[in-house]
């Protein structure tokens, strides 16, 4: 007895291959692979195909299993999986504070933020000596100082988001609407206005009358864009910090300051690694450090 899987390749053929069970001497059956152009007619009952092909390998191949469950049954019986006996006497981790320290350190270095929280709340353990729920409380007071003048560093970024929407949302009437084309038109561009009414008779005729005046606005505007990001690319690979990771270092550093007792590094990774304390009200409310947010390599 030998198991028969098939599958379907390319130009029509189909792929036999033998896999012998335990009865089978192994060395009859390696390397038996057959393989056989599929014919569009169908044989005769009782006999092959046109190419010669068995009844009975016909039927196998018919009954034959998908090629995914044989796969699963490969996987399952020459690798190791869990079993339901291994998990219930090992558990695996399921909190950042029940990994051990190493693995901590590791995804650490990928920027995970709860690696980082859970880092820093074993520093407090360890030099306040102190328990778990006791070191959150020391945590969240680093929190309330981390998130001082918050709204102060996220005020530009607020101006440019309401910037860039304003003009972005305004750029589409004054190019191809013909009411707001004429007002700014007369009002700012003082450009004669065509007298026929059906030289801006469609959109598109109102989009050709006012791109001669958009169009120098529309392209500096995006090069500036384009100037400022290859600006932001040469600091950063010179490691020059941009605005942003500006403002997370001086933020980071003062922290260190109002806690000088704990490892410098440390305290700079936790502050850096929740920029904009979206994970601080769960610290406050003693929760576990099982956040992996923002999930970024910092600098």
């Amino acid at each position: 007895m030998f198991l028969v899987r098939c599958s379907h390749g390319s130009l029509g053929l189909r792929r036999i291959v033998f896999q012998p069970n335990a009865q089978q001497p192994l060395a009859e059956l390696i390397g038996r692979t057959v393989l056989i152009r599929q014919k569009s007619t169908v044989p005769a009952e009782g006999h092959g195909s046109e190419t010669g092909t068995p009844k009975w390998l016909q039927d196998a191949m018919t009954r034959a299993p998908p090629v995914n469950d044989l796969s699963e049954q490969k996987t399952f019986q020459h690798y190791r999986h869990p079993t339901v006996e291994s998990i219930n006497s090992t558990p695996p981790p399921r909190r950042f504070s029940e990994f051990e320290d190493d693995i901590l350190a590791l995804m650490a270095s990928q920027g995970v933020h709860g690696a980082f929280k859970e880092r820093m709340l074993r520093e407090v353990m360890r030099q306040d000596k102190c328990e778990y729920g006791d070191a959150y409380r020391v945590l969240a007071k680093m929190n309330e100082i981390n998130e001082r003048y918050m709204w102060l560093y996220k005020l530009p970024y607020f101006v440019g988001i309401g910037t860039t929407l304003t003009i972005g949302g305004l750029a589409v009437p004054f190019v191809f609407d013909k009411s707001t084309a004429i007002w700014f038109c007369e009002n700012y561009v003082k450009q004669e206005i065509p007298t026929d009414p059906a030289e801006l008779d469609t959109w598109y005729k109102v989009g050709t009358f006012t791109w001669s005046w958009m169009e120098p606005m529309i392209g500096t505007a995006s090069f500036v864009l384009l100037s400022f990001q290859l600006v932001r690319n040469h600091m950063q690979r010179i490691d020059l910090k941009p605005f942003g990771r500006y403002l997370e270092s001086q933020r980071a550093n003062a922290l260190c300051k109002r806690f000088p007792q704990y490892e410098r590094e440390i305290v700079r990774d936790y502050a850096k690694s929740d920029p904009w304390g979206r994970d601080n009200h769960i610290a406050r409310l003693g929760h576990p450090a099982n956040s992996i947010i923002p999930n970024r390599t910092l600098h």
